[in-house]
């Protein structure tokens, strides 16, 4: 069986930005308990892997998500990690009247961009410029939507806590999963990878595959650029 991990451990162990504590044990439990291809070697097609395959800081065009994780059969995960304490961050109002999230200090307040725009905005960049075909049937049925789902981790609290703090801005935890390092439990898979029981999508276009893998896992001269 060949590797499903890119970058793989070593190459990960070894990047000038090394991955952040909450990374490395998000993608620790990814890797242990995701299903995986067994019949799959490094000889056949990342395209045809039937199982999950797992992306570390994926260079998306200039875009660099923490952790994406994909199904060529099923569909795609984009994962957003945080390392924060939340106590010292809080919803309040910007200059301009609208609610915008901060950090403080014992000085004073930074507005910081929130993790939930941040992770829409490299699954909106994946379906309306790097593959805009399924931005396209997207537009065409709504339900598609969910092919390409947003998740957010929170290394350091736990998962009513993370819940609690943007419940008011994500309508259903069932779709968009938020959960803290209780949740890295084999029992809890389901609620971090929504479609884990899933092996086949209807809505899913496996035509797909080919471009999302360029950008998934860029040859080797761009890898290297990217990582290295």
């Amino acid at each position: 069986m060949g590797n499903r991990l890119y970058p793989s451990w070593e190459q990960l162990d070894s990047l000038n930005n090394p991955l952040t504590e909450g990374e490395r044990h998000l993608l620790l439990f990814l890797d242990t308990n995701l299903p995986k291809d067994k019949f799959w070697t490094k000889e056949k097609k990342l395209t045809d892997y039937n199982g999950w395959l797992i992306f570390a800081q994926p260079f998306l065009n200039g875009s660099r998500p923490d952790i994406l994780i994909f199904n060529p059969f099923v569909g795609v995960v984009i994962y957003e990690v945080k390392d924060w304490n939340l106590e010292n961050y809080k919803w309040d109002k910007d200059h301009y009247g609208s609610t915008s999230l901060f950090v403080h200090d014992k000085r004073s307040r930074y507005a910081v961009k929130s993790p939930i725009r941040q992770v829409e905005h490299y699954k909106e960049k994946i379906i309306s410029q790097l593959v805009p075909i399924i931005g396209e049937l997207i537009d065409k049925d709504k339900r598609s939507y969910g092919l390409i789902k947003t998740a957010l981790y929170f290394h350091k609290v736990n998962t009513n806590d993370a819940q609690d703090f943007f419940g008011a801005r994500i309508k259903d935890f069932k779709h968009f999963p938020v959960f803290g390092y209780d949740s890295l439990h084999y029992s809890k898979l389901n609620e971090i990878v929504p479609d884990i029981h899933i092996s086949r999508s209807n809505y899913w276009d496996r035509k797909w595959n080919e471009e999302l893998i360029f950008w998934f896992n860029p040859p080797t001269t761009a890898s290297n650029r990217a990582y290295f």
